[in-house]
Formats: C-alpha cells, sequence, structure tokens
C-alpha cells in the first residue's frame, strides 16, 4: 500500500511538472502573440460580436484611425463606414458567423474627413465574445472607384427600391426592363410580370398617337417631361412624368408620379372659384377684397377686388389701380375722413351696418351702408356696400308727406276759424272806407293785408283738401309763355332779364294748366327776389324747356342769386321752412305737391355766390 502511494506521489509530480513547463510555454507564446499584436506593422482590432464596438486595438489600427487607444475604445466601427452601408456589414457578419474567416473590403471615414479604403481579414471568436479584424489600408485610385462605384449601385438600388414614385427603366424600345415597387403598386401588376411589357400598353387608346410624339421627342432630344394618362384597369389616372436618357447602360428612366387626385382637386378649386367669380361679379351689392397697408396714411388699405357693382357706386373707371381711384373720396359730416379709411375702422372695430354719406370724385353725393367681414382668408378682408341715397330720399319723402298731411289737417282748421272772421272785416273796412275821409292810405294797408291773409288762407285750403282736378294734355311752353307775361312788369321793375330758351313752340304733357301755372309762378317769382339779392352779378334768369331722351319734359329755372347752403337745399319742400325774410315757405311745399300729384319731380341744384337752378320733370304721357 506504502509503494502505491508512493507510486502516485510521483506520477503527480511529474504531471505538475509537465504542467508548469506548459504554462511557461503558454506564457512566452502569449508574450510574443502580444508583441507581435503590438509591433505588427498592419493595424489589427477586436471587435464585439454584436454591436461592432472595438474592444482593442493595436498602435497600428490607433494610427490608423488617427486616434489614442483610449478614445479608440469607445467608439463603434459602424461610425467610420462610409456611407454606412448596415445591410452589406450585416452580410458580412453571417458569412463570420458560417465559415469563421473572411476576406473583404470597407471604405472608413476618418474624422478629419478622410477616406480610406481598407482590405481585411476577420477571424471569428478569437475570444468568446470578440472576433478579429486585422485591416490593410489599399491606396490605389482603381480600387478607390470600383469600390465607390459598388457603394453607388448599392444606393441606387436602395432609392430605387423606396422612392415614393414609381420608377422604371425601359430601353429605346419602350419595353419595361427594372419597376420599383410603388410603379408595380400604381398598376397592380407585380415585377415579373411587368418587365419585358412596353409602357405602351398602359396608354388608352385615345392618347397612342400623343405617346407616340412623345416617345419620338424622348428619343430625338434624350429627356421629356409632361403629363400622361396610364390605364389600370378600369380606371384612367393622370401622371406627370420625367424621363431622362443613359442613366445605367443607355436605358431610360422614368419616374412617374400621380396626379390624379391633385387633378381633381385643381377642378374643385377652379370650379369653386368659377361659382365664386359668379357670385362676386353677379351680386348685386357692390363687394370689395381687400388688405391692410403698411405704414401708408393715405392708402391705409390696398384693394385686390372690386365687383362690377362697385365700380359703378363709386364710379371708377375700369382699371386696375382702384386704391388710387378710391383714395380722393371722403365722407361728408366725418371731419374729411377717407373712405379707405373708414372701410378698415369699420372693418377692425367690428361694427354692425354703417351708413355714411360720401362725395365722389364728380362731385356727386352718395349714402352709402356698408359692412366688412374680417379674415375671409388670412390676411384678406370683405367689404359690402349698398348704395342707399334712393331709399334715404325716400324716407325723407314720406317725412316731409307725413308733415304735409299734418299741416294739411291744421291748416283745414285754421282756414276755417279765419275765413269767418276775415269776411266780416273786409266788409266792415270797405264800410268805414266810404264813411270816414283822410284814411284812405290806412284803409289801403289794411286791406293789402287781409288780402295778404286770404292768400295765406287760400294756400293752406290748397294743403288742406283734396281738389278736384281736370286733367288733360296741354302745352307747357304757353303755360311758361303765360307765367313769363304775368311776372315781367315784376321783372322789369326789379331790373332783371327773363330769358327764354324753346326749341319748340309746342310741348304737351298731361296736366292740370292753372296747377302747372302756379308752380311756375312761385319758382319764377323766387327767381326773381332771389337775383334781386345779389348785387354782385348780372340779374338774368334763364328758363329753358326740352323734351328728354327718357321721354320727360324738362323746365329748367335758373336764376343768378346768391345760392343755398347744402344744408338749406336738404330743407327746401319743408312746411313753412323758407330761406325769404318774410316768407311762409308754403309756396315751394304747394310746389313739390303738385309736381308730384303729376307724376313728376323736382330737382335743385346750387352754387354760393352764383345761383340756384331748379329743374321740374313732367311725364309726357298720362302717368
Amino acid at each position: 500500500m506504502e509503494q502505491l502511494n508512493q507510486s502516485y506521489y510521483f506520477e503527480l509530480k511529474d504531471r505538475v511538472a509537465e504542467l508548469e513547463e506548459e504554462k511557461k510555454l503558454l506564457e512566452e507564446s502569449l508574450e510574443a502573440i502580444q508583441s507581435i499584436y503590438k509591433q505588427m506593422e498592419k493595424p489589427m482590432i477586436l471587435l464585439h460580436k454584436k454591436d461592432k464596438k472595438i474592444i482593442d486595438a493595436n498602435p497600428a489600427a490607433c494610427e490608423l484611425f488617427q486616434m489614442t487607444r483610449k478614445q479608440l475604445l469607445m467608439k463603434s466601427l459602424h461610425e467610420f463606414l462610409y456611407l454606412d452601408p448596415k445591410d452589406i456589414i450585416d452580410s458580412q457578419d453571417q458569412i463570420i458567423r458560417e465559415k469563421g474567416i473572411l476576406r473583404d473590403e470597407m471604405i472608413l471615414e476618418l474624422k478629419d474627413g478622410t477616406i480610406k479604403n481598407i482590405v481585411f481579414h476577420a477571424f471569428a471568436n478569437i475570444r468568446e465574445d470578440a472576433d478579429l479584424y486585422i485591416l490593410s489600408e489599399v491606396d490605389t485610385p482603381i480600387k478607390m472607384l470600383e469600390w465607390e462605384r459598388t457603394m453607388h449601385l448599392h444606393s441606387f438600388s436602395n432609392l430605387f427600391s423606396q422612392i415614393i414614385d414609381g420608377l422604371i427603366m425601359f430601353n429605346n424600345e419602350g419595353k419595361i426592363v427594372q419597376a420599383n415597387p410603388a410603379f408595380c403598386n400604381v398598376v397592380g401588376i407585380k415585377k415579373e410580370e411587368l418587365i419585358g411589357k412596353s409602357f405602351k400598353t398602359f396608354i388608352p387608346k385615345r392618347d397612342l398617337e400623343k405617346y407616340k410624339r412623345c416617345f419620338q421627342k424622348l428619343c430625338k432630344e434624350g429627356s421629356f417631361f409632361g403629363e400622361i394618362r396610364i390605364q389600370v384597369k378600369n380606371k384612367i389616372k393622370k401622371f406627370e412624368v420625367s424621363v431622362s436618357s443613359n442613366v445605367f447602360h443607355g436605358l431610360y428612366m422614368a419616374i412617374l408620379r400621380d396626379i390624379t387626385e391633385k387633378h381633381e382637386m385643381e377642378k374643385k378649386i377652379l370650379e369653386s372659384e368659377r361659382k365664386f367669380r359668379k357670385i362676386f361679379n353677379g351680386a348685386m351689392s357692390g363687394m370689395m377684397i381687400w388688405k391692410d397697408a403698411e405704414d401708408c396714411d393715405d392708402k391705409p388699405i390696398i384693394i385686390q377686388e372690386l365687383n362690377e357693382t362697385a365700380k359703378n357706386l363709386f364710379q371708377l373707371k375700369n382699371k386696375k389701380d382702384y386704391t388710387e381711384q378710391l383714395k380722393t373720396i371722403k365722407l361728408t359730416n366725418q371731419n374729411n375722413l377717407s373712405l379707405l379709411k373708414a372701410i378698415q375702422w369699420v372693418a377692425h372695430k367690428k361694427l354692425n351696418l354703417c351708413t355714411y354719406e360720401v362725395e365722389l370724385n364728380n362731385g356727386t353725393r352718395k349714402s352709402i351702408e356698408m359692412f366688412s367681414k374680417r379674415n375671409i382668408l388670412p390676411g384678406i378682408h370683405l367689404s359690402v356696400f349698398h348704395d342707399v341715397t334712393h331709399r334715404i330720399q325716400m324716407e325723407e319723402q314720406l317725412k316731409k308727406s307725413d308733415t304735409l298731411n299734418i299741416v294739411g289737417e291744421l291748416a283745414a282748421g285754421i282756414a276755417h276759424e279765419i275765413r269767418n272772421p276775415l269776411t266780416s272785416l273786409k266788409g266792415f273796412i270797405q264800410l268805414l272806407k266810404g264813411d270816414i275821409n283822410g284814411y284812405d292810405t290806412y284803409f289801403n294797408i289794411i286791406m293789402s293785408e287781409l288780402e295778404r291773409i286770404e292768400s295765406i288762407v287760400h294756400e293752406f285750403l290748397v294743403l288742406a283738401k283734396p281738389q278736384a282736378i281736370n286733367y288733360k294734355y296741354f302745352n307747357v311752353i304757353k303755360i311758361m309763355q303765360e307765367t313769363i307775361d304775368l311776372l315781367s312788369p315784376q321783372a322789369l321793375m326789379d331790373n332783371v332779364e327773363l330769358r327764354t330758351y324753346f326749341k319748340e313752340r309746342e310741348m304737351n304733357t298731361y296736366c292740370e294748366p292753372n296747377h302747372i301755372k302756379q308752380v311756375f309762378i312761385n319758382i319764377v317769382k323766387n327767381a326773381i327776389e332771389a337775383t334781386v339779392e345779389n348785387s354782385t352779378s348780372e340779374k338774368i334768369i334763364h328758363i329753358s324747356i326740352h323734351q328728354t331722351e327718357d321721354h320727360w319734359i324738362k323746365v329748367v329755372i335758373q336764376d343768378s342769386g346768391k345760392g343755398i347752403s347744402k344744408e338749406k337745399l336738404k330743407r327746401l319742400g319743408e312746411p313753412f321752412y323758407t330761406t325769404k325774410e318774410k316768407g311762409t315757405g308754403l309756396g315751394l311745399m304747394i310746389s313739390y305737391k303738385i309736381i308730384k300729384e303729376h307724376g313728376g319731380k323736382i330737382e335743385v341744384a346750387s352754387q354760393m355766390n352764383k345761383g340756384t337752378t331748379f329743374s321740374i320733370y313732367l311725364p309726357i304721357n298720362q302717368s
């Protein structure tokens, strides 16, 4: 037993000695390998199997990457790959796992932008978690060009497959050689079935002649850009196409973008714009599209569009610069505020319907009703205008009519109460005049004033009750001539000349002659009195009668008096309103009433210190 133990001891001792010898040899080998690794002229790196992080690098590798070992150990190989072709690196790694060794190429881009072409030998599982890469720099231009060509072809292939527009490559016969997935989806045909087909098979029959011309142009010029239609199953789609020649091995490449939806949308937009234009230009209301101007006092807004109604409303010339034409239009009774500023103010203050009187460039005044809507589009505003001049005039006429009715009712009562005592007064004055001598002057004054009272009472009666009027066709010129004959003595005494302008001797209208004569007497008499008051001008009254194109007889009575202000002009015809010191205002009121009953109208224009013109319009035929 003791001999066995001794024998086992010596065997174990020999084995330990052998192991120590092997360890010594391994240490020497490892030291030699490490020495070789460090002193090796070829760059060597250890890469982690999964993420390709650099675990170790020899000095030659540090020199190649232009980094210290410490800096390099923080990096991944992917950070240095030019164009980062990850799928190529993945395929290389798969070969390394399967075969344990690989010789291949890669291009590295250093931190200073230097590009290096590298040939590498990869050895798998040098460590449990790492592979060894031995790198060699290849600096021949041909090798670099070959690698770049490979990379560009690979990138082009990726781009060709991934681009969202349809891409096809075809030869000079129009046969498809290559097609990307996007085009295959558009036509609904697999790539394998597309290859070899003629592109012409997708063109609708009625477009074949156009396709032929386009293809001939492509062959001649080498490029083409335009729109084509492609038949996809039972539908026809519209495409924008760009074709280039000799892209690869003499092939043509076409980029096709489906613009069917875009085209339909454009059609809808055009239709919508057409409807808007139709509404905008055909609207009965004036419409203006505008935007705010920047730092411009005389042009606070810039007009983009005006419809025809607005142009006619503001009497604008048909040219583009409407802002320039409108900037001189002012609002009356608004401290000379311009129309453009008023439009802007109404919009920004978000006011409801506003009414202003404006004076146009030709001096015409109009009442305008307007409202605005801000930001119908970002920064674009809409203003709408209505000409309410006629409506306001009608409202004023209605007010006058109401006043006239009230005055009529009052007049009836006043006339009734005054007439009886007035008749008694006149009778007794005449009796006294015959019995008392020496007071004729006073009696004449009393009778004159009583007759004046009687005249006023008569005018009251005209207003108070409708009278039976005997209308008939009568010569207006004759009525005017009789009026002139009646008033000529007064005109002669006041040194006033009555000038007449009658183109014809006879001009008939359907009227009550005595009432028309009363109107002429009132207005001509007023003209004589106004002319006398103005001592600075010639004392001439112009009277003309003519027929207008729209079948009216127009009687114009123009004096050379002091004129009437615009404010007073508006009130003419109101009960008891007069510009004369001793007037009652009833004469003009009765004149307006008579002409209105005849279906006519009276227009008055006046200029201060130049005179006033009354234009009386009478219908030729029975109204």
